[in-house]
Formats: structure tokens, C-alpha cells, sequence
């Protein structure tokens, strides 16, 4: 298990989990704009991305300093002992990783998601929550 302090979801009430990679492939498949917030609210793309495990929607957070942790294997869960203010938990999901890497994305990245605006922006802040995968093949 990994994990971060002090997250923020800049002001938003929403964060983003998912691959640069594979997030900035699906815009390309799917011919989108830059700005990704308006493409997810302005027409089915915003279904597509969660349907086809291009990203992970994690809404209804308020703006608080979050601890945010990363389980990969099959260890019990910090929140089963019931001591921790789970804040977040949905079942169903799931995340295609084409790069081996996951990031906790925040709106403003995706307002204009290009690769300097976005992708390497997202990577080059060192502040923000990232895991790396082994590779696997299933």
C-alpha cells in the first residue's frame, strides 16, 4: 500500500484516477478537444471515458487536505478496522494502464489536456499522487 498526504482536489469536488497515457489515447480514438472537462458534460464522452477504463470519476469531495492511499494486491484495507473516515468507495470499476502508470488527476488538468499542458504538467509536479506498475501480462 502506498501513500499521500495533504492531497487537494483544487477546489473541485471531483478527482480523476487514471493513466496520462491511456486518457490522452482515448481523446485521440474519440477525436476530442483539449478542454476534457466540457467534452465529459457536453456529449456521451463522459460515460465513454469511465466505460471503456480510460479514467475512474471519484465525485462528491469536498476540498479538504485528503490522505490518499493506493492498494494493488490483496492486503486486508486500512478502513476495515473501521477507525478511518472513508470518504470514498465504489465497486465496478475498471482501469485499462497502457504506460504503468496510475495519477490522482484533479479539473484543472483536464481543462486543457495536451501533452505540455496536461501530461506534462501532471508528471513534472511532483506533488501529485502517482503509482507505478509493474508490467503484467494477463
Amino acid at each position: 500500500m502506498i501513500k499521500f498526504t495533504e492531497c487537494l482536489n483544487d477546489t473541485w469536488d471531483y478527482f480523476f484516477l487514471g493513466d496520462p497515457s491511456k486518457l490522452s489515447l482515448f481523446k485521440s480514438d474519440n477525436n476530442l478537444s483539449n478542454n476534457l472537462i466540457s467534452e465529459f458534460t457536453e456529449n456521451n464522452s463522459g460515460d465513454l471515458v469511465v466505460e471503456k477504463g480510460a479514467l475512474i470519476p471519484l465525485s462528491g469531495i469536498a476540498n479538504y487536505p485528503y490522505h490518499i492511499f493506493f492498494q494493488i494486491n490483496s492486503e486486508d484495507s486500512i478502513f476495515d478496522n473501521n477507525e478511518n473516515d472513508l470518504q470514498f468507495k465504489r465497486v465496478g470499476y475498471f482501469l485499462e494502464i497502457v504506460n504503468q502508470e496510475i495519477y490522482l488527476m484533479t479539473i484543472p488538468y483536464l481543462k486543457n489536456w495536451t501533452e505540455e499542458n496536461g501530461i506534462n504538467s501532471l508528471k513534472s509536479n511532483g506533488i501529485r499522487p502517482k503509482i507505478n506498475l509493474e508490467k503484467r501480462i494477463l
